[in-house]
């Protein structure tokens, strides 16, 4: 007989490899494919092998998790994880520091140091404190400037010369006070105006009279000889301190909002799933705080939701709430201090509300200033470059049971272009074989749909089990084989094939009723195998 001209059978291999979700992308690296060929020479009738090989649970979960969301744990036990940044707050967002400020100050003769006996020397001096007004209460003991200006314009009717010396005794550079002078002149109408750089002075600021953030400053004029001093005469001075930015605030720094957001987080592994009797065993859900910010601060947690669609949710149910945010210590100024605030079945409804086939948690996460008592154990502080961070995330350690979770997804799959003619094709079987030790069962059902997406063939009846559970307790493997007979007239039909639909229920070992690990060593050892009975007139038909 003369020998046939080959056919390309890989919409033949394709449709074998997509008995399983995971199969077909792992396939090519995972299973010994030596033996396969894009073209078989045919006779009209054969069987042969397709491929075989034996894989990890890791492997089948590389196939699905292109993002990387699942790793193994040192004991291998698999774990989905979703993480995210919720928000990172700057220390020039929350803590301004010290704000710009003008004031004026005059000295009068007649209010101070009048009448002066003619032809003496004479001081004249006032003392006050400029008050700053700073957001959010923060009661400031010091700032070390980094930047900033003080501005000076001086007036004065003085008919005597003389200098003026404005003094912040607060204000201290190598223990030295920031000073500005002037001499002014005897003529009645002296103006002067001046600046003096606020860089590497450290302001410190006191308490008054229960009012916080004062400013002391001193006056001083000095006369060295009076001739023509009246009553009413004045000297006026102008101050502005424009801009002072910090590198380094510290005080009272309590009651004052650190974060207040919003946010939501998807939960990928369930965005196909249409039922969902999952329930995890230890579900965990994390916020990490890295605060360099040198304040106690209490993270609250509010409208906290596991939602199963758009609409239907449950709300999480949490105990400790707020809870403490660690600082880091003084003595370790400008390091970072981790808190991880973790919600389990402990202190939450968190295993109850991962059954509703999640596919998102929403949260809102605000965050306060504050410590347990009247004063705090130490000063609070913030460097210019102190930092809030706070990323959430939401941990699954595949020690679960499923009952019936049920996910879909569509693929593309066309079948009309791998062969000329379909009548050739008289009887096709595919022969499935599975040996596994992973303890789950897997129901599949692959609805073939035209170019209009309307259902021209299945290929299984309903609830169809193609792989039973593996033993958990004595790692006995379940041996499973499925055949699939295509004859002449479900063959013919292939042709118009474009999409196939696929719904896939998994359920773990014993029906669901009990916990199983799910570890990346367990393997599903797979082998597929076709026959093929052909009727052929013509090779044109190929």
């Amino acid at each position: 007989m003369k020998k046939i001209r080959s056919f390309n059978l890989n919409w033949v291999i394709g449709l074998s490899f997509m008995l399983v979700l995971s199969l077909p992308s792992c396939m090519k690296d995972e299973i010994n494919l030596d033996k396969i060929s894009n073209s078989v020479s045919l006779n009209p009738q054969f069987g042969a092998p397709v491929a075989y090989g034996s894989l990890s649970l890791k492997d089948l979960v590389d196939a699905v998790d292109t993002g990387g969301y699942i790793q193994a744990d040192q004991n291998g036990l698999l774990t989905l994880s979703y993480r995210q940044q919720i928000l990172s707050q700057s220390a020039a967002s929350l803590f301004p520091g010290i704000p710009s400020v003008s004031f004026s100050k005059s000295i009068t003769l007649g209010t101070v140091g009048y009448p002066i006996p003619p032809n003496t020397g004479t001081t004249l001096q006032m003392k006050d404190t400029l008050n700053f007004t700073i957001q959010n209460g923060v009661q400031l003991d010091s700032a070390l400037i980094k930047s900033g200006i003080m501005s000076f314009t001086i007036s004065s009717q003085f008919k005597d010369p003389g200098t003026i010396t404005i003094t912040f005794p607060t204000v201290l550079q190598n223990k030295t006070a920031f000073t500005y002078s002037v001499n002014f002149t005897g003529t009645g109408s002296f103006s002067s105006s001046g600046t003096k750089g606020l860089t590497g002075y450290t302001i410190g600021l006191i308490k008054k009279k229960n009012i916080a953030n004062r400013l002391p400053y001193v006056i001083t004029v000095n006369f060295s000889n009076i001739s023509n001093l009246l009553s009413g005469q004045y000297i006026q001075t102008s101050i502005q301190i424009n801009n002072p930015a910090y590198k380094a605030i510290y005080g009272n720094m309590s009651n004052t909002s650190l974060l207040d957001n919003s946010g939501e987080l998807e939960l990928k592994l369930f965005q196909n799933a249409t039922f969902s009797g999952v329930k995890f065993k230890n579900p965990q859900l994390y916020f990490y705080i890295n605060n360099s910010f040198g304040i106690p601060a209490q993270l609250s947690l509010s409208n906290t939701r596991i939602y199963s669609d758009n609409t239907n949710f449950t709300n999480l149910t949490l105990t400790g709430n707020p809870f403490s945010i660690t600082p880091p210590a003084l003595n370790v100024i400008g390091s970072f201090a981790q808190t991880t605030i973790k919600l389990d079945t402990i202190n939450s409804n968190l295993r109850d509300a991962m059954v509703t086939t999640p596919k998102k948690l929403s949260y809102k996460v605000s965050a306060t200033s504050g410590y347990t008592g009247t004063t705090p154990p130490t000063p609070n502080f913030v460097l210019d470059n102190s930092k809030f961070n706070v990323d959430v995330e939401c941990k699954l350690p595949f020690d679960l049971k499923a009952q019936n979770l049920t996910l879909w997804d569509t693929t593309a799959m066309d079948l009309g272009s791998t062969l000329n003619d379909f009548s050739i094709i008289d009887t096709i079987i595919l022969y499935n074989t599975f040996a596994n030790s992973i303890p789950f069962s897997l129901k599949l059902q692959i609805y073939l749909a035209d170019n209009n997406k309307n259902i021209v063939d299945t290929l299984y009846p309903d609830n169809t089990t193609i792989i039973d559970a593996g033993n958990p307790n004595t790692g006995a493997k379940a041996n499973q084989t499925t055949k699939v007979i295509f004859n002449a007239t479900r063959a013919k039909n292939l042709q118009k094939v474009k999409y196939a639909f696929i719904k896939a229920t998994v359920a773990t070992w014993n029906g669901g009723q009990t916990y199983v690990k799910l570890t990346s060593a367990l393997r599903l050892d797979v082998a597929f195998q076709i026959q093929a009975k052909l009727k052929i007139k013509s090779l044109n038909q190929l």
